[in-house]
């Protein structure tokens, strides 16, 4: 897909725009941090031990590829006949199959919480930003094109 009808001020804005969501979803996480960092100052516990011990990684992975799920479905009604139907279900399975498994791992982490698993799922919160950024610009051009015809 290319954007080159797309000017660089609306390349931007939608850049901003996406951007600006990934920060309001990253202050939890930030909040989180913090206090972590706090709670390891005041007791034995190693501040790294107590990140990736925490199961909100997986959990919030979940909320966030459910979010780029959402993008996606808003702005389809309005491509119409443009965008076929069996790849947009092949979207939605990938998206649903990202969620399932981003609980799998919660639900991992909870019962047999490990380093490498919390590690693991670190991971998959960062694999699951990058998903909400390329889906929130693939539904700002979609957005784009839409109102152009």
């Amino acid at each position: 897909m290319t954007s080159s009808k797309i000017d660089k001020k609306e390349k931007e804005s939608m850049l901003a725009d996406v951007y600006g969501e990934v920060i309001f979803i990253c202050i939890p996480f930030i909040a989180l941090l913090a206090m972590n960092a706090i709670k390891s100052l005041s007791s034995d516990v190693n501040f790294f031990t107590t990140v990736f011990f925490s199961t909100d990684w997986s959990l919030i992975s979940a909320v966030v590829f459910c979010q780029s799920a959402y993008k996606i479905s808003r702005i389809i009604p309005k491509c119409g006949t443009r965008i076929e139907g069996r790849k947009y279900t092949l979207y939605l399975a990938i998206r649903f199959l990202y969620i399932t498994f981003s609980m799998i791992v919660y639900g991992c982490m909870f019962f047999y919480p490990n380093i490498w698993l919390g590690f693991f799922q670190f991971l998959v919160f960062l694999g699951s930003l990058i998903v909400f950024i390329r889906d929130g610009l693939a539904s700002a051009i979609l957005d784009f094109r839409s109102k152009e015809n």
